[in-house]
């Protein structure tokens, strides 16, 4: 399913906290008016967790999610009002201090402060027409798309400063609807893109900040997302996708990983998360190991090593959410 990006009135924010159901032995929340929570990504505090959820199962090309920060501790999700995000672009970074998260939506580029949820996030970033979004390693540079007419700009710019790096601009010339615009820095100076310049397949492409030079790593990038230390992406290939890693400049080819076709990042990077049709797993990148498997539609993992299991509007440390029905 391929969604497209929506552009939406952004009326107020208001954030609102609502208890939801919790357990001694394991940690277990149902959003209650959602019917699915389509992305979970964790953070270097193991309590807090930023999430993208739906309230109705839409086939629609203009779907939006609605994010939220759920505090696992204390059995509370924290929601931000009318704001809402594309359902392609479920994209979030945490800053290293675990209080902060980044995310992208209809209006831009927010920021929360988890510790001052009574406030509004700060939109950092105010367009309707960014996709992705990456911080650099030492968190001074922030990387995203920006669309423009027929065309895509990769930006960069000074995280603190907002003063534009470099930007370069492609074609957008791809035959379907875009999704994913997975985004991630190998240091302050080199950053890799899925990008859209061709009808078919997304290249990844490597972004040289200080040259301005471009390379192409991969003809088609399925799925990208940054490690703790190396970077980590989905190769379309034949017969069955291959798990790759990135580690100073060089490709390296981990395993056949049929099925699956999302990355996302958990606590910081330690951890990889999987999803695929009706399967999840968990790459410990320590390793390079697939660590943990599940038949949940998707995983996340916390900075403590306990996995979530996602199923619906369910999300539990319980593996057994995940043969439940719907």
């Amino acid at each position: 399913m391929r969604f497209a990006f929506k552009s939406i009135l952004f009326l107020m924010i208001l954030v609102t906290c609502h208890s939801i159901a919790a357990r001694d032995d394991d940690y277990h929340y149902t959003i209650s008016d959602a019917k699915a929570i389509l992305a979970v990504t964790t953070g270097p505090a193991d309590s807090l967790i930023l999430v993208f959820s739906m309230n109705q199962i839409d086939s629609d090309e203009t779907a939006s999610a609605s994010p939220a920060i759920i505090d696992l501790d204390r059995g509370k999700i924290s929601r931000f009002g009318k704001i809402e995000s594309p359902a392609a672009d479920l994209n979030a970074v945490w800053r290293k201090d675990g209080k902060h998260v980044l995310f992208g939506t209809n209006d831009g580029i927010f920021e929360a402060d988890a510790e001052r949820l009574e406030e509004k996030p700060k939109r950092i970033v105010a367009s309707k027409s960014t996709n992705g979004i990456a911080l650099s390693r030492n968190e001074s540079r922030l990387a995203f798309w920006n669309w423009n007419n027929k065309s895509l700009q990769l930006v960069v710019r000074g995280a603190a400063t907002s003063k534009l790096i470099r930007a370069w601009t492609l074609p957008f010339d791809y035959g379907s609807e875009a999704a994913g615009f997975g985004i991630a820095f190998e240091d302050e100076n080199t950053v890799y893109a899925q990008t859209f310049d061709r009808q078919f397949g997304t290249p990844l492409k490597r972004f040289n900040v200080a040259t301005g030079k471009i390379e192409t790593i991969d003809r088609d990038c399925m799925a990208l997302a940054p490690g703790a230390t190396a970077i980590y992406y989905i190769e379309n290939s034949k017969p069955a996708p291959l798990l790759k890693k990135i580690s100073a400049g060089k490709v390296e080819t981990l395993s056949s990983i049929g099925g699956y076709d999302g990355l996302r990042t958990s606590a910081d990077g330690r951890w990889i998360a999987l999803w695929g049709r009706r399967k999840s797993a968990i790459l410990d990148t320590s390793s390079d190991e697939i660590s943990v498997k599940s038949t949940c539609e998707s995983m996340a993992m916390l900075s403590n090593g306990t996995p979530l299991y996602v199923k619906g509007a369910e999300l539990s440390s319980n593996p057994a959410v995940c043969a439940k029905s719907r």
